[in-house]
């Protein structure tokens, strides 16, 4: 089962596994491959064509370009914690265009 907030924007062609989970606000292009278990929260941007997988979680001001290999469990946007980030000045985080992360990384 996925779970997408109707106030979020899908493009064409995204292919959505099992437990994905989508914010409100989100902005997502065409033609995503998003893994399994994968959170995008709120006010999150990711173009077209990436590829996200498994486990990883991108949370609050968050924008990925085009074409970008994004590794298993990998953390963007640094608190995922919604009632936190409220309280905080989390950052901007841009990730351009055909850039590949690994496994595990976290980037905030």
């Amino acid at each position: 089962m996925k779970s997408i907030h109707p106030n979020a924007k899908i493009g064409e062609g995204n292919d959505f596994s099992i437990g994905t989970i989508i914010g409100p606000y989100a902005e997502i292009g065409n033609n995503n491959i998003i893994g399994s278990y994968v959170n995008i929260s709120d006010n999150v941007t990711i173009g077209d064509g990436n590829i996200i997988h498994e486990y990883t979680s991108i949370s609050g001001n968050v924008t990925i370009g085009n074409g970008n290999g994004i590794g298993v469990g990998d953390v963007f946007g640094g608190v995922a914690n919604y009632a936190i980030r409220k309280t905080q000045n989390v950052p901007n985080v841009t990730i351009n265009q055909e850039i590949n992360i690994v496994i595990g990384d976290v980037v905030d």
